[in-house]
């Protein structure tokens, strides 16, 4: 049983460090922190969080001047730790060849837990994570997001006073996501929870969160008092050109970051610095080419990247203009896949069909993808994402249909396409034994780079993505975010027509997806193809065309902004007046532009399924001609729509089951 007594923390640790020879992995960690908790761990890839869980876990040797988990020196033997500890890995590392109720049976034995009490912990664990139907199936056979729910779900089962998860749901859908979330929160009172992530929305959702860098903790706190303490304020600039207005934003000397994306810019002001949010309202509306300018609530991706930026400042910064997922681009070329496209496709499939014995992983599907334009595939892990990209560069022969890229038709000549596209898959493909440098030498070779061109292409590569220093290392020593950014490098290494991202920005921070987008935004204005599979939902946004599957089958095909139309309830529109009679002005101008403003305490509110130009006007209007007006925007989350669409696919299945 733990050492701990009831009120002392369930860790505690003062000048925690962890060596891996000359590399100081955690320096001087100080960190008190007591059970009821749901506890994130974030910051840039490196920067010790898997070190530090593992460390907890009793995996590593550490030095320190105190380091006591449930009350057990983490200097001395911590055999009975490990027993009393849930511990979920980054890698799948369950007994694939047993069925899913024989990895918990499994784990039951090993802690010596009675059948009764199996038979209702296991029932219970496996109702409330939807894996019940699939009880007797192979954990090898399982989707990501099932294995993901089966590791913690085998974690939880002995209920455990901690429970430490490194990156439990990188890769895994928002569906299966809030699957895995209910499960801490609903144990969350009796334990103590640490866990590692880079999805925003599940730091937010934390009681507390400890940003780390360089193995340092920088700041430790609520998400509230983390972004209190960067002492940042955030507006968001509407245009028909986002990429344009933050380019002028970021000229104004008050501003200290902007980033684009496919409505509006993203405005950073530092408390210290600002001229006062009145004047920055007008100053930003001012702008050639802006539409309406709004104060909003500081965000956590804001909150992190500036606590990236600065390190344990949080003053102000001169960060790059544009930064990543600048929108799309100012031409406003649209993507394809649908009816009423003009260009020819660059990739194009028609009823592709892949079954494996008696399942059918991809039924039927038909693409159309136009060049130069990033196009979004999106669907629940198991839905058929990564077969039918496996299919398209011509690693998997489809079982019917026809598939077209770049002029070539794979199914014929699946070798030909290989020397027109760029490909990273989910699991980077780095050679363990060869550095980074040597790596890059292997795959220039299989597209003809050598010598100058090499040195040219890898070079930039190198410092965009910030590798100088670690291309010497062996690509197994690489951290996770490291080694993809690596494996993105390499598919654009030989600047490829059509690149396919499967899950590029899996497990990465926020700091480096931003990279990310900012080279695929690159790369498709270059006139570069970008077929892209994300559970970052809010990337979606930066694309230009986004396709739903469901068990294999399309489910919805349309621009982002046309599946808000059709999944939600659109726009809200708040408008803050400072007068009931001014209220019943601005409530008329509304009304003659078609909209129904509803009467709230100091405020009009309406729904919108378009923000377009006219009403974007008009709210501009209202700010500007009266004193103390504002207008406040909620947009309707991509999260939201995916898990709409989903659930109106499964509606439609179980009507057609029915009739």
């Amino acid at each position: 049983m733990s050492t701990s007594t009831p009120n002392e923390p369930l860790i505690r640790l003062r000048g925690l460090r962890k060596r891996f020879g000359r590399h100081v992995a955690l320096d001087g960690i100080d960190l008190d922190l007591g059970r009821g908790q749901i506890v994130g761990v974030v910051g840039p890839d490196g920067a010790g969080k898997t070190t530090l869980i593992r460390s907890l876990a009793g995996l590593l040797e550490i030095e320190a001047e105190e380091a006591r988990v449930l009350g057990f020196d983490l200097r001395q033997d911590v055999t009975d730790l490990k027993a009393q500890t849930g511990y979920v890995p980054q890698a799948f590392s369950l007994q694939r060849d047993l069925s899913v109720r024989e990895n918990l049976r499994f784990t039951a034995r090993l802690h010596r837990l009675s059948d009764e009490e199996f038979e209702t912990r296991s029932r219970e664990l496996l109702e409330r994570t939807g894996l019940a139907p699939f009880a007797g199936r192979a954990a090898g056979a399982l989707s990501g997001g099932m294995k993901q729910k089966l590791a913690v779900s085998n974690a939880l089962l002995t209920r455990p006073p901690l429970l430490l998860l490194d990156e439990p749901t990188a890769g895994v859908d928002v569906v299966a996501r809030g699957d895995i979330w209910k499960l801490l929160e609903r144990d969350r009172e009796h334990m103590l929870v640490l866990m590692s992530t880079s999805y925003l929305d599940e730091a937010a959702a934390c009681d507390r969160i400890v940003y780390l860098d360089d193995g340092r903790v920088v700041a430790t706190g609520t998400p509230a008092e983390l972004r209190a303490m960067v002492g940042l304020d955030l507006y968001r600039l509407w245009s028909d050109d986002p990429r344009a207005v933050a380019a002028a934003a970021a000229r104004l000397e008050w501003v200290s970051g902007t980033r684009a994306g496919a409505q509006f810019a993203r405005v950073e002001v530092p408390q210290a610095q600002s001229p006062a949010a009145p004047r920055v309202l007008a100053e930003l509306g001012d702008l050639p080419g802006a539409r309406l300018a709004e104060a909003v609530p500081l965000d956590m991706e804001s909150a992190l990247l500036a606590l990236a930026r600065e390190g344990a400042k949080t003053t102000a910064t001169n960060a790059p203009a544009q930064a990543a997922g600048e929108g799309r681009r100012a031409s406003g070329t649209v993507a394809g896949g649908g009816d009423g496209l003009e260009a020819k496709p660059i990739i194009a499939a028609h009823r592709l069909t892949k079954k494996f014995g008696d399942f059918t992983a991809v039924d039927a599907l038909d693409i159309r993808v136009r060049p130069g334009t990033i196009f979004a595939f999106l669907g629940a892990n198991g839905s058929g994402k990564s077969t039918t990209i496996r299919m398209l560069i011509g690693l998997l022969a489809p079982t019917a249909g026809e598939i077209e890229v770049d002029g070539i038709d794979v199914g014929h000549h699946p070798r030909r396409v290989r020397d027109h596209i760029g490909y990273m898959g989910q699991k980077v493909s780095l050679y363990q034994g060869l550095s980074l440098r040597e790596n890059v030498e292997f795959y220039a070779g299989l597209y003809g780079l050598s010598g100058e061109q090499l040195e040219r292409s890898w070079g930039a590569l190198r410092e965009r993505f910030s590798l100088a220093e670690v291309q010497d290392e062996k690509s197994e020593d690489l951290p996770a975010g490291i080694r993809q950014r690596a494996g993105l490098a390499l598919a654009t290494l030989h600047h490829p027509r059509v690149l396919f991202l499967d899950e590029p920005t899996a497990g990465v921070d926020v700091h480096n997806r931003n990279l990310f987008w900012e080279l695929i935004q690159d790369e498709a204005r270059g006139g570069t193809t970008v077929f892209v599979t994300t559970h970052f939902l809010e990337e979606v946004d930066y694309c230009d065309w986004v396709s739903f599957i469901d068990e294999g089958r399309l489910i919805a095909d349309a621009e982002p902004e046309a599946l808000r139309r059709q999944h939600s309830d659109g726009y809200r529109v708040v408008v803050e007046v400072p007068s009931d009679e001014i209220a019943a002005r601005a409530a008329e101008a509304l009304r003659r532009l078609g909209h129904r403003p509803a009467p709230a305490p100091g405020a009009l509110v309406f729904l919108t399924p378009v923000l377009d130009g006219v009403l974007l006007a008009e709210l501009r209007r209202i700010c500007v001609d009266v004193r103390g007006a504002h207008v406040r925007i909620e947009q309707p989350e991509m999260t939201e729509i995916f898990r709409t669409v989903l659930l109106e696919s499964a509606a439609r299945r179980l009507a057609k089951e029915a009739a």
